[in-house]
């Protein structure tokens, strides 16, 4: 299985949302769904494949997020953010989004 097939687990909680986004990279500007979201990273779902290993930064808003592609398949990647977002940013981008009190 190559890197970028495989999906890592993750130990942190995240939400499911269904909210419009803007990825961008090296290879330009993608229109994304975000499809789950915590303070340290996302899944997004894009029209094209994104590869996986390179940096970009996440836009919903106001709200800029660098991040890394940590994995990607088909039409679906996943970001690890560089720095984790606070439970603030997280309210004002993504509309209150609700963690678990303890969730990183």
């Amino acid at each position: 299985m190559t890197a970028e097939a495989k999906t890592p687990k993750r130990a942190n909680s995240r939400s499911r949302v269904l909210m419009a986004g803007n990825v961008v990279t090296a290879d330009g500007s993608h229109q994304v769904l975000l499809r789950d979201i915590s303070r340290k990273g996302a899944r997004i779902c894009a029209g094209n494949r994104i590869s996986a290993g390179q940096d970009a930064y996440l836009r919903r808003g106001s709200i800029f997020v660098v991040a890394r592609i940590a994995w990607s398949k088909d039409n679906e990647a996943g970001l690890e953010f560089y720095r984790q977002m606070t439970r603030a940013d997280l309210d004002r981008a993504f509309h209150r989004v609700i963690l678990p009190q303890d969730a990183d």
